[in-house]
């Protein structure tokens, strides 16, 4: 998959006339990717298409016009971007009990090493983005990759039992992905 190259970040003025239908693709990309797993954890698969989107809205938000900080910007989403062979995710921790989120990502802390992609028998780890975390918390708001092998790739592009797990002691559940997140994770397994 293409990373996002700085010809197709649009300037402000740009962006606000094309952000209906940037959003709309933006939107569709992201409900395609969303799978909820469990009551509290709801992770999206990433692509260029929602990174490309959520760089344009937080250029938008933060009316970042500085051309270095526009190039600084832009490496950041891509890393989120996913490499050939590879699945992005945005995982987070949805606790709507604001009397609990504090003792929730307390309870939630080492999940890293907890999360898996489960085709058929076989099994591949997430990878963590470092630095979101430490032994007594963790942040709701998670950036995780999973690195296929060959075989694996192919495995998730003919399984039909792809499932996405939790394991942590405190927090356990599965959820295989439906028909239409499993083609869109195809989608961006053969992306060019």
């Amino acid at each position: 998959m293409s990373k996002i190259a700085r010809a197709d970040v649009l300037d402000l003025t740009a962006y606000e006339q094309a952000r209906p239908d940037f959003r709309a693709k933006a939107m569709a990309a992201k409900d395609a990717r969303r799978l909820g797993i469990g009551d509290l954890i709801t992770v999206f698969f990433e692509n260029r298409t929602t990174m490309h989107y959520q760089l344009q809205e937080m250029l938008r938000t933060e009316r970042v016009v500085r051309e270095e900080a526009i190039v600084e910007e832009l490496a950041v989403w891509n890393e989120l971007v996913p490499e050939p062979d590879e699945l992005s995710l945005t995982l987070m921790i949805e606790e709507t009990d604001r009397s609990k989120v504090k003792e929730t990502l307390h309870e939630l802390s080492g999940l890293e090493g907890h999360v898996a992609l489960r085709i058929g028998e076989r099994e591949v780890r997430a990878r963590f983005e470092p630095g979101r975390s430490d032994e007594n918390v963790i942040a709701a708001v998670q950036y995780l990759k999973l690195a296929l092998t060959p075989g694996e790739r192919e495995a998730v592009l003919r399984e039909d039992d792809v499932r996405l797990a939790i394991d942590h002691p405190r927090y356990r559940a599965e959820t295989r992905l439906p028909r239409t997140t499993l083609a869109a994770v195809r989608e961006d397994l053969t992306a060019e």
